[in-house]
């Protein structure tokens, strides 16, 4: 009788060694162009916010700001009254009567943006990142409480990136 053998095919262990560092190999070049990637859509994805929030910002400012008849108070970070200076001032909370002669406030509460209708008591808030508000008198050397307008530079800032817009805007209620 003939004897029947098998012969099993395996992988030797050269066989895989040689594998294993082909792969190696190959995930040593692909790997760089992966996080490369990754890094690029992370910084994107941050700026995106930032700018997302820039413009949602810069939208309710504009429309709020627009309606300002007189402005009452002003103060900065600091505290100080800005209602007689006509220089830029970093921004705390700025009270203004509307079209409406309602009196209405802006003021900057960790890190966002809060609209205050004293009218009807309701806050609105919006934003977030935001780092500082300056804002200076549109007319050159006239006082805040004089100006047909105000200059808002407003800078955003995250953990990765830092990004700031700039709104001119003029008061349609002031009256000359």
């Amino acid at each position: 009788m003939k004897k029947i053998t098998q012969k099993r095919k395996a992988f030797t262990l050269l066989e895989l060694i040689i594998a294993l560092g082909i792969m190696a190999l190959v995930s040593a070049i692909i790997l760089p162009f992966f996080l490369g990637n990754y890094k690029s859509l992370d910084e994107t994805s941050a700026r995106s916010e930032l700018q997302h929030e820039a413009q949602t910002v810069n939208s309710l400012t504009s429309q709020k700001l627009m309606e300002v008849k007189e402005i009452k108070e002003i103060k900065d970070i600091h505290n100080l009254d800005a209602i007689d200076s006509s220089l830029e001032v970093n921004l705390k909370y700025l009270i203004y009567l509307d079209g409406e002669r309602k009196e209405n406030k802006l003021e900057l509460v960790n890190n966002k943006l809060e609209f205050i209708e004293n009218s009807t008591a309701s806050r609105k808030a919006t934003g977030g990142n935001i780092e500082s508000i300056f804002i200076k008198p549109l007319s050159e050397g006239k006082a805040f409480k004089e100006t047909q307008g105000v200059t808002l530079n407003i800078k955003f800032k995250n953990e990765k990136r830092e990004y700031s817009i700039e709104n001119i805007i003029n008061f349609r209620n002031k009256s000359k």
